[in-house]
């Protein structure tokens, strides 16, 4: 193994450990922590067999496996971003309604 994939190895480990500690906390939802769990798996993968991802970027027909890398980076964070803006979306409906819903109440008691 080189310093590199020793400084990886390490690095996927303790974002593992964090990952895992900040769900123990209930800070973050157990669906985003299990893609997040699913980087890491993978990174501490690509540190222990980078092999793997040299012969997978060819499969997919990459010239270099940083290109590869890339590739599935923007794949995931594309996906990451169209997920938090479908919950935006329905959160600011919920809070339209809520706040139509409120507005009629306090008409409603203004009136009585």
């Amino acid at each position: 193994m080189t310093l590199f994939n020793v400084l990886l190895f390490i690095i996927s480990i303790l974002v593992l450990i964090y990952i895992v500690k900040t769900v123990n906390s209930d800070s973050f939802f157990i669906n985003y922590a299990f893609q997040w769990l699913l980087v890491g798996i993978i990174t501490l993968v690509a540190a222990i067999k980078p092999k793997w991802f040299y012969n997978l970027s060819d499969l997919a027909g990459f010239e270099t496996p940083i290109n590869f890398i890339l590739f599935v980076c923007v794949l995931f964070l594309s996906y990451q971003v169209i997920s938090l803006i479908s919950i935006v979306s329905v959160q600011n409906k919920k809070i339209t309604k809520l706040i139509q819903e409120v507005s009629l109440l306090k008409k409603k008691m203004e009136d009585d």
